[in-house]
């Protein structure tokens, strides 16, 4: 799964596209494999989109998105919107209060998404915001 996450990731980390990864792509994916919960969107044996969180609080106070991302020919299909759901049920069930996230101040389709979801503005850095939505 790793090299799949590499290549999806890869083709779309730039800021205009919404995303931006500081560190070297594998090593952004070892850590997201090794302490994240991922949920991909597999077709004809391709990850086109997937969703990443840290649901590792022992205290089940907060969980925190890393991404969620769908690859540009899927964007428009309701696939981020399932993702979304699915981590949140499942965060939900697992008994978290709350559900963190960081994103670009100008992916404004982000955004908005987050917003229809509960997420509301936390605190505003120079390039992003950080966003959290009450669970319980």
């Amino acid at each position: 799964m790793k090299k799949k996450l590499v290549k999806l990731i890869r083709n779309q980390n730039s800021k205009e596209e919404g995303l931006h990864i500081p560190i070297p792509v594998e090593e952004y994916v070892d850590k997201i494999c090794n302490y994240s919960t991922i949920i991909p969107y597999i077709v004809n044996g391709e990850i086109v989109a997937f969703i990443s969180y840290y649901n590792n609080d022992e205290h089940k106070l907060d969980a925190y998105m890393t991404m969620i991302l769908v690859s540009k020919n899927t964007q428009g299909m309701g696939i981020g919107k399932l993702l979304l759901d699915a981590s949140i049920a499942d965060l939900k069930k697992s008994g978290f209060n709350t559900y963190s996230l960081e994103v670009l101040k100008e992916n404004n389709r982000a955004i908005e998404l987050y917003k229809k979801y509960g997420f509301k503005v936390s605190e505003e850095k120079v390039e992003s915001f950080l966003m959290k939505k009450k669970l319980l």
